[in-house]
């Protein structure tokens, strides 16, 4: 049994969005990261993903209504070990026949509503993932934090590959 963790991608946001009704916005591949951890019985293995996109559609005085979408191209997984990486893109993945990794929001619930500059928030979001073929369910608990001009949203999940 394989075990992956995957660190939600750090999303930076450009400040209007703190300012909009509801409004779309990309995550910035080049401001933001998605990491992973693979453990198996002898190892275990991190990771990233170089290629990805992200949008988060929604209202910043009410964050529980935002839906979030994500698309990974587990292709661009990279452990800096090239014959690791080919085996896990042809065995694990398939990549030929399930190119993507993708996540939809369902629900987001979370303590505090709105955005603050300077006041973390903690929710946790409810939404599926699509991998290998197969959709699963998942609760992925994140921080949200408004520093400056930057919105990050941090968090991790784990799923179970048999």
């Amino acid at each position: 049994m394989k075990k992956i963790s995957l660190l939600v991608v750090l999303l930076v946001l450009p400040l209007s969005f703190l300012f909009a009704e509801t409004e779309t916005y990309m995550a910035v591949p080049r401001l933001s990261t998605l990491t992973f951890d693979v453990s198996a019985q002898l190892h275990h293995v991190h990771g990233v993903g170089n290629r990805f996109s992200g949008t988060i559609t929604g209202d910043p005085s009410d964050i529980t209504t935002a839906k979030i979408s994500m698309k990974v191209d587990p292709k661009s997984f990279d452990t800096e070990n090239e014959k690791r990486d080919k085996d896990m893109r042809e065995k694990c993945f398939e990549v030929d026949k399930y190119p993507f990794i993708e996540f939809e929001s369902t629900s987001i619930q979370a303590d505090q509503k709105e955005l603050k500059a300077g006041q973390p928030i903690k929710a946790t979001i409810q939404g599926t993932l699509k991998m290998h073929g197969l959709e699963k369910q998942l609760n992925v608990p994140v921080t949200i934090q408004l520093t400056g001009d930057t919105l990050t949203a941090e968090g991790d999940m784990a799923v179970v590959l048999d």
